[in-house]
């Protein structure tokens, strides 16, 4: 029976009431459990994409009314389904079925340095992973399927709920999907491997492991699959044969097969890179120093990159700083690009130093030429704990004019 306007009142007031308990740190068993008959009661008399908050999670998630995200939500962050322990920290997960995004943010909240690629094929549901995990730098959502090579696939008729879509290599069929292998999609991101792998994809597990075999038993520490054997009959024996049973330990969860490495060696994975200007999750505090106040002395463009109006001497360099934490990153890596009409090179500099005091541990510059792009690499100090990273812009012939130029660092960032 379809709820009455006064009853979806009072359940969306109810719903914000609740959530003002749980931002507090109210979250006992019984503010949970009406907050989640509340989300249940709006899942079932409403129509739209709602926000709501959870006490494991530090930003909004969301869900579409009449679907069935509140049931993915309640088998990742009610029943656990992905909680099960890891010898070691994961770095880099492929999230293959992403679906609404929920398991990659569980991850990403679980494991602050990983870094995840999700891919959710079905234009419906796309919207829903790139919502939810917005506030995640770490995650980067793909619109495509998996499959053992890349090619465009067709959407088969099914009858099953909005998470059950399967996709299918058919000839003379509209292929609307494209689809990509497993080398395919670590090379989207420059990746050589990947030491954690979610896998939900409704059958076309058998076509990837079968062609991804060798790779993915070589490069996996842990992957975590539903098999669909009513949907494409012997995928579970087609994925079991990728795992040697010497080499790894095979676990039933629920409906996973884990399969994780006895002795998992994650060292050949690099260490989990550190955008400056846009860190894993949210926002960082930024400083600047001796930067002008007009709209051209300092601004952000494309998120991850900046404009620091140079100095025309040597004293009180304009300067963005922010403090980061390392984990043992040793290379510095960024482009440099200068704009200026009137032809003078900008000098950039980098300093590293300690929070506490301001003491500088690593000091190194680069000069750029006007209308030029550069990548500049260098190494660095190994970094463990907290380190103020500054940038500072200045014109490389002291006393030049600035007039008009401008000093740009894309995508500052240590590796």
């Amino acid at each position: 029976m379809t709820q009455q306007p006064a009853e979806q009142n009072l359940a969306w007031a109810e719903k914000l009431s609740l959530e003002a308990s749980i931002v507090k740190g109210d979250d006992d068993a019984g503010t949970i459990g009406a907050y989640l008959r509340t989300l249940e009661a709006i899942n079932r008399s409403s129509t739209g994409i709602v926000a709501f908050r959870w006490p494991a999670v530090t930003y909004p998630l969301y869900f579409r009314c009449g679907s069935s995200d509140i049931w993915s939500f309640k088998q990742v962050f009610i029943s656990r389904g992905y909680a099960f322990p890891l010898p070691y920290s994961p770095r880099r997960m492929l999230d293959l079925g992403a679906y609404v995004g929920y398991v990659s943010v569980y991850m990403a909240e679980r494991y602050p340095g990983i870094e995840i690629i999700g891919l959710e094929p079905m234009p419906d549901n796309f919207r829903m992973p790139t919502l939810n995990t917005a506030a995640y730098s770490n995650i980067h959502i793909l619109n495509a399927a998996v499959w053992g090579s890349s090619r465009r696939l067709a959407i088969a008729p099914n009858n099953a709920e909005d998470w059950g879509g399967h996709l299918a290599d058919t000839p003379g069929q509209e292929a609307g999907v494209q689809a990509l292998s497993i080398p395919d999609i670590l090379r989207s991101r420059n990746w050589n491997g990947a030491d954690f792998i979610k896998c939900d994809i409704e059958g076309a597990e058998a076509s990837v492991f079968a062609e991804a075999r060798d790779s993915i038993g070589g490069m996996a520490a842990c992957c975590a699959v539903e098999t669909h054997d009513n949907a494409v009959p012997g995928s579970s024996s087609v994925v079991s044969a990728c795992f040697d049973p010497d080499v790894f330990l095979r676990t039933r969860l629920g409906e996973l097969d884990l399969f994780t490495r006895r002795a998992a060696d994650t060292t050949s994975l690099p260490l989990p890179s550190i955008t400056l200007l846009r860190p894993a999750k949210g926002l960082r505090p930024i400083a600047l120093r001796n930067v002008p106040s007009a709209s051209w002395g300092f601004y952000l463009f494309g998120g991850t990159s900046c404009q620091i109006h140079p100095a025309s001497g040597t004293d009180d360099l304009p300067e963005v700083s922010t403090v980061v934490d390392g984990d043992g990153q040793s290379q510095f890596e960024t482009e440099l690009s200068v704009r200026n009409p009137l032809r003078f090179a900008v000098r950039f500099l980098l300093e590293i130093r300690v929070p506490d005091n301001d003491a500088v541990i690593f000091r190194a510059d680069r000069c750029v030429d006007a209308d030029e792009q550069v990548l500049w690499t260098l190494a660095i100090p190994p970094l463990q704990g907290p380190h103020r990273i500054a940038l500072q812009t200045a014109m490389a012939q002291p006393g030049t004019t600035n007039h008009k130029a401008l000093a740009n660092w894309i995508n500052p960032t240590l590796r």
